[in-house]
């Protein structure tokens, strides 16, 4: 899973560079040090806090099958998902740590 993990996020990370969009940019809109971002895509390191993963998902626009290599479909049934998914997603992460 890590190296997919990696691979995935490096070639997403490229998708965005040749839209004119750094890492550093990609980073601060997840709320990470650019550093962080750079481990998890050089060495597969995983974020341990779902919220800055499923961020990190949104973000890159896709979905967390797909970048954590569980899944060849970049989106399922062929299309993205909705930021509300994400956001519903994120909502309910929030509310069971306070639980």
């Amino acid at each position: 899973m890590r190296a997919a993990y990696g691979d995935r996020l490096a070639k997403l990370l490229e998708e965005e560079k040749a839209q004119g969009i750094d890492e550093a940019n990609v980073a601060r809109d997840i709320g990470v040090p650019t550093t962080t971002l750079s481990r998890w895509k050089k060495e597969g390191h995983l974020s341990q806090d779902l919220d800055v993963f499923l961020l990190l998902c949104r973000r890159l626009r896709t979905h967390p099958n797909y970048l954590l290599g569980w899944d060849d479909q970049r989106y399922p049934d062929k299309e993205p998902l909705h930021a509300a998914e994400f956001d519903a997603a994120l909502k309910a992460n929030r509310r069971g740590r306070r639980g």
